[in-house]
């Protein structure tokens, strides 16, 4: 299942390929998905907030619906955030640290504090987002 943003698929093929912009992943549970669904941008919930950068970001976030990490959150959703490489820079300037190989750069309050710059790259679109991975259990017969 892949659900995209109104203009993702020409925005990845014009900027990706250029190396203007870097691709980030977030795991999210599905309160978090559905508001950045409804208005665009991510909701100020999480303390900490993490996107992680690259193909070895996406591996770590994908971790966490494939049962390998665990958090309270309950992750059902990766999403990958084409950012441009100025804001990948000031979020990496704010904080970041190492995660199993990739790395983080923390969005909220008690990290790097980045949400509010983040979110106004997506609502003046010099930033998009696409779902990648979804997991669901399966129903059980009652």
């Amino acid at each position: 299942m892949c659900i995209e943003s109104h203009f993702c698929t020409i925005f990845w093929i014009e900027h990706l390929v250029y190396g203007r912009y870097i691709c980030v992943y977030r795991p999210m549970a599905d309160a978090e998905v559905c508001f950045l669904l409804k208005y665009g941008v991510l909701p100020a919930t999480q303390p900490y907030q993490a996107i992680i950068e690259g193909p070895s970001g996406r591996a770590y976030a994908e971790k966490y619906l494939r049962g390998k990490k665990k958090v309270d959150t309950h992750p059902t959703t990766v999403v990958e955030f084409a950012i441009p490489v100025s804001l990948r820079d000031h979020l990496f300037a704010l904080q970041h640290k190492p995660e199993d190989g990739a790395m983080s750069m923390g969005l909220g309050a008690k990290a790097g504090n980045g949400l509010a710059i983040f979110n106004e790259h997506l609502q003046d679109g010099t930033a998009s987002w696409r779902i990648v991975l979804v997991k669901r259990t399966a129903a059980t017969k009652h």
